[in-house]
């Protein structure tokens, strides 16, 4: 069981030490579409060492190896978001819902803030359907989450922008094509 509590507090210190150093390398060096090469290089490291970690505690005890999987894939999501990684951020929820082992019940924790990650960076790449439903389920969860709420109402005013802006298109499209 210690080489189990090692792994895990290693993985977080881990998580910690990504956060500290590639985000302000991406703020730094990023480039219009995304964190630098470097910045996702970090990023793949960091989730192959995880999955190393995975398969070395699997064969010691399955269940905690697949929530310090769960658990890295979800700190892979934050670190993306935190580079402006959309699609890596999404990918890396995926990986984590698809791991859950009882998203509604135990797990309903973990499979809220996959669902709220992967709903911000849907919106953030302004997949905002998608973004709706992923919200949508984890106040279903956890009615109370402040951040789940925040988000909601981030995503309503970025869909009304949106439609503010298209409508102000088709108006000057109109203008345009009345000369």
């Amino acid at each position: 069981y210690t080489t189990l509590y090692c792994t895990t507090l290693y993985c977080t210190v881990l998580y910690y030490t990504i956060l500290y150093y590639t985000v302000p390398y991406c703020a730094v060096l990023q480039g219009g579409g995304g964190a630098p090469a470097a910045g996702r290089h970090i990023l793949h490291y960091t989730v192959l060492y995880c999955t190393t970690l995975y398969l070395t505690v699997r064969d010691y005890r399955e269940e905690e190896a697949r929530q310090l999987l769960v658990a890295c894939r979800l700190n892979e999501a934050a670190c993306c978001l935190r580079c402006d990684e959309w699609a890596a951020a999404a990918a890396a929820c995926d990986a984590a819902v698809s791991r859950l082992s009882d998203p509604l019940g135990a797990e309903a924790e973990a499979n809220v803030k996959a669902l709220f990650r992967r709903a911000k960076a849907r919106s953030r790449s302004s997949d905002f359907g998608a973004a709706r439903r992923d919200l949508r389920e984890a106040a279903r969860l956890a009615p109370t989450n402040r951040e789940v709420r925040e988000l909601w109402s981030e995503l309503r005013q970025a869909e009304e922008r949106r439609e503010a802006g298209g409508k102000a298109l088709l108006a000057k499209m109109g203008a345009a094509g009345g000369r």
